[in-house]
C-alpha cells in the first residue's frame, strides 16, 4: 500500500486525500484545530493535530 502525508489538510486536502483513498493510498492527515481534525474523521481520513511554532 503507498502512503501519503498531508500537512495543513483543508479545503484541497481533504478532496485530494479521500480520492487518493478511493485509489487504495493510505492518507495521514495534519490539522491546527480541533474544528479541523473533526472534519478530517468526518471523512474518515488519518488525523494528526500539529502544532507548529516559530522560533527566532
Amino acid at each position: 500500500m503507498k502512503v501519503v502525508g498531508i500537512l495543513g489538510c483543508g479545503w484541497l486536502g481533504i478532496p485530494l486525500g479521500v480520492n487518493l483513498q478511493k485509489k487504495n493510498w493510505q492518507v495521514k492527515a495534519s490539522r491546527r484545530s480541533d474544528e479541523g481534525i473533526a472534519l478530517l474523521r468526518k471523512n474518515r481520513l488519518e488525523e494528526y493535530k500539529i502544532e507548529l511554532l516559530h522560533k527566532i
